[in-house]
């Protein structure tokens, strides 16, 4: 199982011999990551306290991958951000829909350095 690995500092961070640059993120296997950089969990019961029914990320996350991707575009850095942890915290995170969100993350990221 790959684990979506982070950087929100302002400088790289390792796992293992890899750096992670500011702004990036990259999966590793669950092994190789440290507990403090691993994805938190939460129970179930937080889960539903923190996405009130209705919210349209966790509906999203209900349709097929190739839907959800289409729909990244359109939300934003904070929205974004939130859809993958939903995805990860849900019983059967899906690797298309992580990567997805990794790279638009990504994307925005870069988009931002070179503006």
């Amino acid at each position: 199982m790959k684990v979506p690995v982070h950087n929100n500092t302002g400088m790289p961070i390792y796992v293992g011999s890899a750096m992670i640059l500011p702004g990036e993120t990259r999966h590793f296997d669950k092994h190789d990551v440290p507990d403090n950089l691993r994805p938190k969990k939460v129970a179930a019961a937080e889960v539903d306290e923190a996405t009130p029914p209705g919210n349209p990320l966790v509906e999203l996350l209900q349709h097929k991958v190739e839907d959800v991707k289409a729909t990244l575009p359109t939300l934003a850095d904070g929205e974004l951000e939130l859809l993958g942890e939903l995805e990860q915290l849900g019983g059967n995170p899906r690797k298309g829909v992580l990567s997805a969100v990794a790279e638009e993350i990504l994307k925005r990221a870069e988009a931002k350095g070179n503006a």
